[in-house]
């Protein structure tokens, strides 16, 4: 009997440990964590290291696969790095940078002498409700029953974890402005879940330099929602500006 107990008790913590290893690589390829890029990456001391690249934007760490060796790196002794994304199709530039927004590595989208695009990788954490039992609640015959409150029998609540992008407008003269976040999902055919970008702050921003602006979104049915037509609106104003 005891060695009975013994193999079950063994047998359900072995798949509670591959449950785990399997949700740990699902919420590993929804924020993008396991990916590698060849590129190349500029230590503060001045070496240069050329490989495959993976950046961990949650603890702001790259590691660098060359000639054979694994090489980590955090956001303090990088200068900048750049990987090529076959994916996207582009080459994406990295700068550690040290602002009041926060000492870390960012994406340099654009930038010139006045001003800068920047972005950064966060994680959008979002609590969602199941309803594992819709025997009290059927909207086929009950039409004025409103849902089950999270956390009652019949429902279970869980955070959902997403990959998501910050952009800031920068200055040279040192201020900040905060354009909003795009939630990302590659799940999603449009390539977003949700959005903070408000068009009015946006358009408050860019005036300074396009007082067209606003002509320009409408006229090409920009949707700041989607990261592609949120940066080709703020480049169009770095490049003409």
């Amino acid at each position: 009997m005891k060695r009975l107990v013994y193999s079950l008790v063994l047998m359900i913590s072995v798949g509670l440990a591959l449950q785990a290893q399997r949700i740990q690589r699902s919420d590993e390829d929804r924020l993008e964590l396991n990916q590698w890029h060849p590129g190349k990456v500029t230590l503060r001391e001045g070496r240069v290291v050329e490989g495959k690249i993976n950046f961990n934007y949650v603890i702001d760490m790259i590691r660098v696969q060359s000639e054979g060796k694994l090489n980590t790196f955090n956001h303090k002794q990088i200068l900048e790095f750049e990987v090529f994304k076959e994916e996207e199709n582009r080459t994406v530039y990295y700068k550690s940078l040290n602002l009041p927004i926060g000492h870390k590595i960012y994406e340099v989208v654009g930038e010139d002498e006045e001003k800068a695009l920047l972005v950064t990788t966060i994680i959008d954490r979002e609590a969602q409700t199941e309803y594992t039992n819709l025997g009290f609640y059927s909207p086929r015959y009950r039409y004025n029953a409103l849902p089950p409150t999270p956390g009652t029998p019949g429902t279970r609540t869980y955070t959902v974890s997403r990959k998501a992008e910050s952009f800031y407008f920068i200055r040279n003269t040192g201020k900040i402005d905060q354009i909003g976040t795009i939630v990302i999902t590659r799940q999603n055919s449009r390539g977003q879940l949700k959005s903070t970008i408000k068009k009015k702050k946006l358009i408050k921003i860019l005036k300074e330099y396009d007082p067209h602006i606003e002509t320009y979104l409408e006229t090409n049915n920009i949707d700041l929602k989607r990261r592609k037509e949120l940066i080709q609106a703020i480049l169009s104003v770095m490049n003409n500006g």
